[in-house]
């Protein structure tokens, strides 16, 4: 399996300042639409401006069409207001999304593991939306963080099964990838997968474009190490990494309290569901 190569930013310094200029004009004429903050960042930040391109055409109205849906859409979310208090501390016990160590091109990795990773009824409809918030959370602590540095995505599929899988979750995972991180997406690398989930993939894969297809590599615990040396790897795919996973922010709080602050949408016996559901996905993960 070659290992991939960086990611080429093929946007040189001219282009963003065009995309720059044509969009700060566009911005003036609905400001309110735009935070300020990411305004901020367009107009100091080639990263910015490229993190959300690669896999665009490369005429600039286009771009900056794509730039400004993406800033919108960040907008709209109150993605800058977002804290890691701002999400259960059963969301980082879980680990079911988490950044991870470089790998050997020095890219950033994010773990998504598809076992911790199961639909219920009683996550709706707070709860199944903040997890999805907690996925672009973590990408977004990647990409702003790390600044020109790109990020693979590994998805494990070692011990899933089929009550793991959520079409629904997998579609959004792409869109979000697709429209608004290419920029900053070198692979994607499916670990483990177990021919069970055959059928599923090829489904999955009819979803990507073709520029997406090609990111995609495929490793198990016997030759991941090509991608990700053993000492940045977590020891349950075989490395030897101690950084914590799990490691829980200060701030964040237990799933009953947040619960609490949703008026009239969680009784206490929804209440005790939901601590039941998250102990029991913690121990099995």
């Amino acid at each position: 399996m070659p290992t991939p190569e960086p990611i080429d930013h093929y946007f040189d310094e001219s282009f963003v300042q065009s995309v720059r200029d044509q969009l700060s004009e566009k911005i003036e004429c609905n400001a309110d639409l735009y935070d300020k903050r990411d305004v901020h960042k367009l107009l100091t930040c080639d990263w910015f401006v490229r993190r959300f391109l690669a896999w665009r055409p490369t005429q600039v109205d286009c771009a900056v069409k794509c730039v400004a849906e993406a800033m919108k859409w960040r907008h709209a979310l109150g993605i800058n207001d977002w804290t890691d208090s701002y999400f259960p501390i059963e969301f980082y016990q879980l680990a079911a999304c988490f950044a991870y160590l470089p790998d050997r091109e020095d890219n950033n990795v994010l773990i998504i593991r598809l076992k911790s990773n199961r639909r219920d009824p009683i996550l709706k409809p707070h709860f199944d939306d903040l997890a999805r918030n907690y996925f672009i959370y973590v990408c977004e602590k990647i990409v702003s963080q790390h600044t020109h540095r790109g990020f693979s995505i590994v998805f494990d599929c070692h011990g899933a099964s089929l009550s793991n899988v959520d079409l629904d979750f997998a579609r959004f995972i792409i869109s979000t990838l697709s429209n608004y991180y290419s920029g900053a997406l070198v692979y994607v690398c499916v670990y483990e997968l177990p021919w069970i989930f055959n059928q599923i993939w090829k489904l999955v894969r009819s979803w990507l474009d073709s520029e997406a297809k090609k990111l995609v590599r495929f490793a198990t615990k016997k030759d991941v190490q090509r991608l990700i040396a053993a000492d940045h790897l977590p020891e349950y795919m075989g490395g030897s990494a101690t950084k914590d996973y799990r490691l829980v922010p200060k701030g964040a709080l237990p799933i009953e309290d947040m619960a609490k602050q949703y008026d009239n949408h969680y009784c206490e016996n929804d209440i005790h569901k939901l601590i039941t559901y998250f102990q029991r996905m913690i121990e099995n993960s």
